[in-house]
């Protein structure tokens, strides 16, 4: 070998050693981005799930207050119907008796009118 081709020979060792060391750290940082990534993922994936138990605890929620709401329009209607019958038949029954008492009060009185007579 000749002097100017072993300095070249040498510069090319060079050459390649920075470039083995910088492919080197290259595949480390690449690594280290694929790690991260996949941390990254993770912590996305987990955070997906808990949202998604949020919004399903928030339907099922949702669910029973309309449940809820329905169960206490009905029991209301029946509430209402209840009085309204209440009222309704109990002034029947008095309109009934009274008059029954108004014919008996007659009956009594045309009795007496005719035992005087």
């Amino acid at each position: 070998m000749t002097g100017g081709s072993a300095s070249a020979v040498q510069a090319i060792q060079t050459l390649t050693a920075g470039l083995t060391t910088t492919l080197s750290r290259s595949v480390v940082v690449l690594y280290c981005c694929r790690v991260q990534v996949k941390e990254i993922k993770r912590v996305l994936k987990s955070f997906m799930m808990k949202l998604q138990a949020r919004d399903a605890k928030e339907r099922l929620a949702m669910e029973w207050r309309l449940v809820a709401l329905a169960l206490d329009r009905m029991f209301f209607v029946l509430y209402v119907s209840t009085i309204v019958a209440f009222f309704v038949t109990s002034t029947l029954i008095y309109q009934i008796h009274s008059i029954e008492f108004a014919d008996a009060m007659e009956n009594i009185i045309d009795h007496i009118e005719q035992q005087q007579t």
